[in-house]
């Protein structure tokens, strides 16, 4: 068939051709349609030519959008090069410097688009093979010669050389694999290290199956792929693939359509993996493949499109910037104004200034040009240096955070990691955490655990505390060989390492209750040497043992309660319920998307989720062996173990795969099971069954009425029904994750026509477009079809772990001030009893939880603060204080369960829409949602419509309403809750406050006034009250202790994160997850923290730090986050301090020159002055100083609350140095002025102005860089050494510039070498220096008087180090022991063990030479333990512990 012909018959509807408009032949040699418009294959990622380098740079430097800084310095060389206003003589002496930075600037950009022309050359040069059409064999050509629509082939380990639609493959690595699909490794697209399958349209794996000669039948392959348009989406791909009839086929045969999607696809710059070779089309080229799609034009899912966080420091720093130019410019105008006056004093007086080669009144003739020499005067009052020392400061500062072996997680090789340098400090000032669950909070490492059918329950349960369903959360913490330690009793954990047996069975008597065992019961667990022996059928290979936990307590078999016992009994009393089990067991084998994967020389399970390994090794532990999934005939082989070892595997075809997503929480698979694998009864041929799997809220609704069959009034009753939900409740209150499993039989006559329709719809792209947009389509109709009028088949419970050391990293995060949010899918009460584990939530012996399921009274959803023991000895007192939760969820408001999803996310796309309108109107300008006066909804007859519908959303809305009119109350806020039309207003006799169990002043301040508020959400609660009372929402969630989300979507986590950042005030936002579906609100927040672990590396990808493990944050805040805030204040109001110092005392002096303008200082001292003399001194005080050590700062929480309050770095703050500075820059021009004109005077001698300005120099340099010194905590020789080198760089310079004559330096000839012998300027200096230093003095001394925490814990540690030491010595002196006061002060300072000592790093020495420091000799320990919040100043926190031993056990 020709081409031209090809294309007609193979021609789509005008619509379909828009959404798929490129076309290719899959034949390169017959010619492409529109090959001129594809790109070449060869890759340049270099920027800049001989031609465009320069003009590039010169936008790039001087854009002031982008870099102001290098735009005013600009500026101010240009008006130093003018002639009447400059006071440098015409010379634009401020060039100099700014070419310098844009020099090496200029250079490391030139070098690094050299390294990118090496790397294009390397990889364009890369071989590949190429089909020619002409010889019928394939040739090697460079990758920059391919072409679109080229044949090539790839062989194992081999590079991806462009994007290929895969048309088959020859075999795996090792022989095991199938024709029709390869494995790949996207590793340097996504960053995941599983390999991932992908397959071969059947059409094209058929066609070269037809014969042994794969090139011949290459060659006759004709067709034409539509497809997408480029884009730089690499998860996502559209096509339709149209193969030609092959020669000699039958008479009759039609042109076959296949759907392309993207596992279909092999992406550039992937590789091949376990596969001998695959045959694939090129179908895009060099910058229109998917990863340089992005980069090439910004589009796509490219990261760079996303837009740039900034830190708050920065426009908080820009705007005292703005106040530094208003004071200039202030400045500059006074000058103008008070010498007008001055030259007009001078003329009424008629005054002859005959030292003036001109008359007084040429002076003022021009005012404009005087503006100008006062501006080029005191244009340094900005730093030239601030910015570079800023990128310096932030680049040490992360390479030292990487360094942190403390951030190492050794397990996944992953040390921390900063993706964005430039948030280094805002780690100082986070406010708001908000945690993913599963993978972050938790090890994601599943384990089955019990299994529900009907009224039985299977399996043995962790025994808690009787009568509570939560664990303590001592229980979560590790256990000492540092493994992960499962949410479990201390009993349950003894008996679990004994023999790995589960604890004992929980009764479904009550929901939420664990029954205890009865003394002397015995645990029965797999593989304990008093266990009964299981049958050869049952157990798990050692690839799946890992994730089973399944053990039976003894004489379950006789009690009716053994799994086995059901699946080995064949009389006809279990018959029914075996029958039942069995197609549950063929369910978890064949519904999930696991796949063998063949790793050197056996194979693993490969799976997206950690879940679906649980479930299929629960199959293989039960019987039924998942034993392979032949891709090419489209089905899984499952081998009945009953039948025996060597029995053969049945196939089970798969017909359609509904894969899970977020938005669905389900998943089906419609497939067709052999007799053998089905229930008594059914025909040779099989049965098609279609097995649904989800969340219990999702797969109950869609269950069929029990008046629909017999078999349906025996699955789906009322009782069987509540019993499940009954039996999930309990599970979920032992912190289990429960899913619920439904089938159906699918009779051919509905399944063959149905199957038809759903290609139909697949082949349709704009029904594919439809789908992923979430538009209404027929793919989503058709896949409902099936998933209706389901029978229930039973539960399962999945064991997560916390992962070590997330108790304690919370809890340390709560003591400093930071309010944590857990937002999770799971069930509420698996979210409860994590978050209670987590000591997120009250402990439910304090705060029993309200299961009832009964309409929720006037603050009847909340837990009253019981009475609680007193706290242990030595224990936190607050940790036994009770708290109120507000629990909004479908378990506590009754009939919230029966509300229509669809309803809610209807209600939540129209309140989107509305906000957005608003904020269209507004023109960008953030509005901020003010309680009960909220714009009124675009829609208000339907949320008026439904509220009649279902009175649980009314009841929702009015307990929202309550509990923001009890916040008002409990705070004192002014704020007006009035609901309006949509809601009544709670009357004044509801009494909200005192029935939320907390006064005014109590909650998350930490004080001692009332109880703390706890908000516990779900799912629909979520949609509704941030759609109609967003503004009552987000102020009781902002005034709570902690709000845990449960069955929270990826939308709506990034929902709750847009509830703080734009109603929060002054609220700093980190979000850290581990998943895909946490990439939305990593990118929401502030700060985003991604977590490597075990479902990918997007969210590391997306986020401005990355971490091995939870327990890793509290470093990353409390030590480097709080430390590089203060030290990034520090930094920029130094650099401030030393140039107004510098620039007033020239303002001064010429103020006392009749406010003319005249210069003070050489020139070369002013532009040396930023970038050598104080230069240095700052940047590693920024690096490397500390107020407290990183052991101390991890240990002490509470001193991390200023950066919470923001009060580190404040412009009051700012504006005090500036004033120092002003006051020290006055007082030693004033000095100098007086002291040495005198002394000349004396001389007779008249030295120069500039002379005067050396001296006047040298003191502020001197002054600067001591007042730098006393700012340092932690002396170490590199301080000393840098400190030195700064003021001996002056000493030296002053010293050359004396000795050597040079136009430049005139004034400094001779005149500095007569200076340094001269008793009067050394007993200056000390008498100028000390008046310098001066007002830092009187602040210290004011500082220790009324000590803040962190002086106040410098003091503590630096008392009990002198008593220490003093100790140790008389003790080696007298060899008695302590007396009697040494004890009785250890009892009152307590005593904290001191952490492990770890390999040393550069960072160790960091801590070294503290300036209160000293190496105790006997290792002791200091606690210092504060008994008031009035000892803690305003950190408010009741208990402050500080260990200090010795800074060199501390990594």
């Amino acid at each position: 068939m020709e081409p031209s012909a090809e294309m007609d018959a193979f021609k789509l509807r005008g619509s379909v051709g828009s959404v798929l408009p490129k076309a290719l032949h899959l034949n390169g040699a017959l010619g492409q349609p529109g090959a001129d418009q594809y790109p070449s294959n060869a890759v340049h990622s270099h920027r800049y030519t001989l031609l465009n380098f320069l003009p590039l740079q010169v936008y790039e430097q001087l854009n002031p959008l982008r870099k102001f800084a290098n735009f005013y310095f600009l500026c101010v060389g240009c008006l130093q090069a003018v002639p009447s206003i400059s006071v440098t003589g015409g010379l634009p002496v401020t060039f100099g410097p700014l070419m310098f930075v844009l020099g090496v600037d200029a250079l490391t950009k030139l070098y690094e688009d050299w390294q990118r022309r090496r790397s294009d050359a390397l990889t364009n040069s890369e071989p590949t093979r190429v089909l020619n059409h002409a010889t019928g064999a394939f040739d090697t050509r460079p990758w920059d010669e391919i072409k679109t629509g080229d044949i090539v082939a790839v062989r194992n380990r081999e590079i991806f050389p462009a994007d290929l639609l895969l048309l088959g493959a020859a075999g795996g690595a090792h022989g095991g694999q199938v024709a029709g699909h390869c494995w790949v490794s996207t590793k340097s697209l996504d960053g995941e290290t599983d390999t991932k399958l992908r397959e071969a349209p059947k059409v094209t794996t058929a066609h070269l199956a037809d014969g042994p000669d794969a090139h011949a039948l290459l060659l006759a392959l004709r067709g034409t792929l539509r497809c997408e348009p480029p884009n730089g989406n690499c998860n996502d791909f559209a096509g339709l693939l149209h193969v030609a009839p092959a020669e000699g086929a039958a008479e009759g045969a039609g042109v076959i359509v296949a759907p392309i999607t993207e596992n279909n696809m092999l992406l550039r710059g992937c590789q091949l993996r376990n596969t001998a070779e695959v045959y694939a089309l090129v179908v895009s080229t060099g910058a229109h493949t998917k990863a340089q799609y992005g980069a090439a034009s910004g589009g796509g899912a490219s990261l760079s499109s996303t837009a740039e966080k900034v830190g708050a420091m920065t426009p908080r720093m820009n705007r005292d910037i703005l106040g530094i130019c208003a004071m200039l410019a202030a400045l500059s105008v006074l000058g103008v104004v008070l010498h007008r006056a001055w030259c007009g004093a001078i003329e009424a007086r008629g005054l002859d200034l005959w030292y003036l080669a001109h008359q007084p009144l040429a002076l003022c003739e021009n005012a404009g040009e005087l503006l100008g020499s006062y501006f080029l005067l005191s244009y340094t009052f900005i730093p030239v240096s601030l910015y570079v020392s800023v990128n310096l400061v932030y680049t040490a500062t992360a390479f030292l955070m990487a360094q942190d072996l403390r951030m190492y997680d050794a397990h996944l090789d992953q040390p921390a990691e900063v993706r964005a340098m430039s948030l280094c400090d805002e780690l100082g000032r986070i406010s708001h955490v908000l945690s993913d669950k599963t993978g972050t909070l938790t090890a994601n490492h599943m384990r089955l655990r019990r299994l529900t059918l009907g009224h039985a329950i299977f399996g043995a349960s962790d025994g808690a505390a009787a009568g509570s369903g939560a664990p303590s959360p001592a229980s979560s913490r590790a256990s000492a060989d540092g493994a992960f330690a499962p949410l479990a009793s201390p009993r349950a954990r003894a008996s679990r390492a004994a023999g790995g047996a589960c604890a004992p069975h929980a009764s479904s008597a009550s929901r939420g209750a664990v029954a205890e065992l009865p003394p002397g019961t015995q645990l029965q667990p797999l593989g304990s040497p008093h266990a009964r022996p299981l049958p050869a059928h049952y157990g798990c290979k050692a690839a799946t043992a890992p994730f089973v936990r399944y053990a039976e307590r003894d004489g379950a078999v006789e009690a009716g309660e053994s799994l086995y016992g059901a699946l080995d009994d064949g009389s006809a009393k279990g018959v029914s319920t075996r029958a039942e089990l069995q197609l549950l067991m063929a369910h978890l084998a064949v519904n999930h998307s696991v796949l063998y994967e063949e790793v050197g020389a056996g194979t693993e399970l490969s799976a997206s989720s950690p879940d679906e390994l649980a479930l299929v090794a629960a199959a293989e532990h039960f019987g039924y062996e998942f034993a392979a999934r032949d891709l090419g005939a489209g089905c899984v082989l499952v081998r009945n173990k009953r039948e025996g070892a060597t029995a053969p595997a049945h196939a089970v075809r798969i017909l359609a795969v509904f894969p899970y997503v977020s938005s669905r929480k389900r998943m089906t698979t419609l497939v067709r099971l052999p007799q053998a694998l089905c229930p008594p009864g059914a025909p040779p041929s099989g049965r098609a069954y279609a097995f649904t799997k989800g969340a219990d809220n999702v797969l109950l609704e869609r269950l069929a009425p029990p008046s629909a069959s017999a078999e349906a009034a025996n699955a789906n009753s009322a009782e069987r029904v509540a019993a499940l939900r009954q039996t999930l409740g309990g599970w979920a209150d032992e912190a289990l994750r429960t899913l619920v499993f439904g089938a159906r039989a699918v009779p051919d006559a509905e399944l063959e026509p149905w199957l038809r329709r759903y290609a139909l719809a697949l082949e349709d792209p704009r029904e594919r477009a439809a789908q992923k947009d979430g538009r209404p389509n027929r793919i989503d109709a058709l896949q409902a079809e099936i998933e209706v009028d389901l029978l229930l088949q039973g539960g399962s419970a999945v064991e997560d772990e916390l992962q070590d050391g997330v108790p304690d990293a919370l809890r340390d995060l709560g003591r400093a001030g930071v309010k944590v949010w857990m937002l999770t899918g799971d069930k509420v009460g698996t979210a409860k009893n994590i978050a209670a584990a987590c000591s997120l939530l009250p402990s439910p012996a304090a705060a029993p939880p309200h299961h009832d399921h009964r309409p929720v009274a006037t603050g009847a959803s909340l837990s009253a603060p019981a009475a609680s023991p007193p706290p242990p000895p030595g224990g936190d007192a607050r940790a036994a204080r009770a708290g109120s939760v507000l629990e909004l969820t479908a378990e506590t408001v009754h009939g919230l369960e029966g509300v229509p999803a669809t309803d809610l996310a209807a209600v939540a796309r129209e309140a989107a829409a509305h906000y957005a309108a608003i904020s269209a109107a507004s023109k960008g300008r953030r509005q901020p949602w003010r309680l009960g006066a909220q714009a009124a909804p675009a829609q208000p007859d339907m949320f008026r419509a439904l509220e009649a519908k279902h009175p649980a959303l009314r009841t929702l809305t009015h307990e929202m309403v309550k509990a923001a009119r009890a916040v008002r109350e409990a705070y004192g806020e002014a704020i007006d809750v009035s609901r309006g039309a949509l809601s009544p207003r709670p009357s004044a006799d509801d009494g909200a406050a005192s029935s939320f169990g907390f006064a005014r002043g109590g909650g998350g301040g930490g004080g001692d006034g009332g109880a703390e508020l706890h908000l516990v959400v779900d799912e629909k609660a979520i949609d509704w009250l941030l759609a109609v009372v967003p503004a009552e929402f987000a102020a009781v969630a902002l005034r709570a202790k902690a709000v845990v989300a449960c069955r929270c979507r990826q939308e709506q986590k990034a929902q709750m994160v847009n509830v703080v950042v734009q109603q929060g005030r002054g609220a700093r936002v980190l979000a850290i997850g581990d998943g895909a579906n946490d990439v939305a609100m990593i990118r929401a927040a502030h700060v985003g923290v991604g977590i490597a672990g075990k479902e990918g590396m997007q969210a590391v990808q997306n986020a401005d730090f990355a971490i091995g493990q939870f327990r890793f944050l509290r470093r990353l805040l409390l030590v480097h986050g709080r430390h590089n805030y203060r030290r990034m204040a520090v930094l920029v109001c130094y650099m401030f301090y030393k140039n107004v110092i510098d620039r007033f005392a020239q303002f001064v002096y010429t103020a006392e020159s009749g406010w003319s303008g005249q210069k003070y200082y050489s020139e070369v001292a002013t532009q040396l002055f930023n970038v050598i003399y104080t230069s240095l001194p700052i940047i590693l005080v920024a690096v490397t100083d500390a107020d407290v050590p990183r052991y101390v700062a991890e240990r002490v929480p509470a001193l991390y609350r200023a950066g919470v309050r923001q009060a580190v770095y404040t412009h009051a703050l700012f504006w005090s140095w500036v004033a120092e500075a002003l006051l020290v820059g006055g007082l030693l021009y004033m000095a100098s002025k007086e002291v040495f004109a005198a002394q000349f005077a004396r001389g007779l001698s008249s030295p120069s102005v500039l002379s005067l300005g050396i001296i006047c120099q040298s003191t502020i340099v001197t002054v600067c860089t001591l007042r730098l010194a006393l700012e340092v905590h932690a002396w170490k020789w590199p301080d000393a050494f840098v400190f030195a080198l700064s003021l001996g760089a002056w000493v030296l310079s002053m010293l050359v510039f004396s000795s050597v004559y040079f136009n430049f330096w005139s004034e400094w000839w001779g005149f500095v070498n007569e200076l340094l012998f001269t008793a009067p300027f050394w007993l200056f200096s000390f008498w100028s220096i000390t008046i310098g230093l001066l007002p830092k003095l009187c602040r210290e001394v004011v500082g220790w008087l009324w000590p803040d925490t962190s002086r106040r814990t410098r003091f503590l540690r630096m008392r009990r180090t002198q008593r220490t030491a003093s100790e140790h010595t008389r003790m080696l002196l007298t060899g008695k022991p302590r007396d009697s006061n040494w004890q009785q002060g250890d009892a009152e300072l307590g005593h904290v063990p001191s952490p492990p000592r770890t390999p040393s790093m550069l960072v160790d020495a960091l801590d070294h030479g503290f300036a209160f420091s000293h190496n105790d000799p006997a290792g002791s320990v200091i606690a210092a333990v504060l008994q008031s919040p009035r000892d803690l100043g305003s950190e408010g926190s009741s208990a402050i512990t500080v260990a200090a031993e010795s800074p060199r056990e501390d990594a």
